[in-house]
């Protein structure tokens, strides 16, 4: 169930960036973790207990990263190499500045 609700961000993600949309859905999947109806596979049973007792900021920055990370081995693997050198940038929503995922994966 987890992939699937990743999988439905990431889509969210490509398609309209960082939308209210968007948010909602990670927001979704963020409670779902902090209330412990889902699990975040990414990480051992200790350190899913660490990111649950951490909050909903350090949840949704996980996924972010996710999605930053699977962003940056797609590109890599697609070039055949190290990446095309591009950044990924997205226009953020609320503050509508632009916003680097490949740079928040360089820094969780």
């Amino acid at each position: 169930m987890e992939q699937d609700n990743l999988q439905t961000i990431y889509e969210a993600i490509e398609k309209d960036g960082f939308s209210e949309r968007t948010i909602n859905i990670i927001n979704k999947l963020i409670a779902d973790i902090e209330n412990g109806r889902t699990n975040f596979s990414r990480f051992t049973q200790q350190e899913h207990a660490g990111l649950c007792k951490a909050g909903a900021p350090l949840i949704g920055a996980s996924i972010v990263a996710s999605y930053a990370r699977r962003s940056l081995t797609t590109g890599s693997h697609a070039e055949g190499g190290e990446g095309s050198g591009l950044a990924n940038w997205q226009i953020d929503e609320l503050s509508r500045a632009p916003i680097c995922i490949d740079c928040i994966v360089k820094f969780i």
